[in-house]
């Protein structure tokens, strides 16, 4: 992990949930923004927030980002 064990911002989901599990961390709750999931199968979530509870577990705040290949791909 980076700078601060359990700190999760800017990861991708999946790897936010293996990194607080592996710092003994719990995700309490997961809040999506628009635009929904499903909505592109090409989308990933990323965690654009995290917040600690009172009863130590942690919410986090997650986006959806769109990934479309063969624009802008640096060469």
């Amino acid at each position: 992990m980076s700078a601060l064990a359990g700190d999760t911002v800017g990861y991708g989901l999946e790897r936010a949930r293996e990194e607080l599990r592996a710092a003994g961390m719990a995700i309490g709750s997961i809040e999506r923004l628009e635009p929904a999931a499903g909505s592109s199968p090409n989308a990933e979530e990323f965690v654009v927030r995290q917040r600690p509870h009172a009863d130590g577990t942690v919410e986090l705040t997650v986006c959806r980002r769109w990934a479309v290949t063969g624009k802008g791909d640096v060469k």
